[in-house]
């Protein structure tokens, strides 16, 4: 049985192709003080929206092609393609999540997500 989950565990890891590391944010819409998007990681606040150009990059630093994202939990992070080409996420409800990450219909990896109350992200 241990084996079985190490090896489920595992499988993931050993995907071919390109991996991901980080994500670069560009363009990115006004929302001061509710929105946190780091390069492994994204903060914002309940029922705030953000759109940005995202490229997400291999560990050489190059761009991976045809990037798609994925919330493992709609009701908690939402995302849509946005108009131009961009990328929306949208705080649908408190809590934690990831944000899956495609290439050319690939899983590369992930990001988490958390949502906050305006009040805990706007403080910080």
């Amino acid at each position: 049985m241990n084996r079985l989950l190490f090896l489920a565990l595992l499988l993931p890891a050993c995907g071919s192709g390109p991996k991901f590391e980080q994500l670069d944010y560009s363009r990115v819409s006004t929302a001061p003080n509710v929105v946190d998007l780091e390069p492994t990681q994204i903060r914002l606040a309940h029922g705030v929206a953000v759109a940005a150009d995202i490229d997400a990059l291999r560990p050489n630093g190059k761009k991976l092609e045809s990037v798609a994202f994925q919330s493992s939990d709609e009701s908690v992070v939402g995302v849509a393609r946005g108009p131009d080409s961009r990328w929306v996420f949208f705080g649908a409800g408190l809590g934690r999540t990831q944000i899956q990450i495609f290439s050319k219909g690939k899983r590369k990896g992930q990001i988490e997500a958390l949502v906050v109350r305006q009040s805990e992200l706007s403080s910080d």
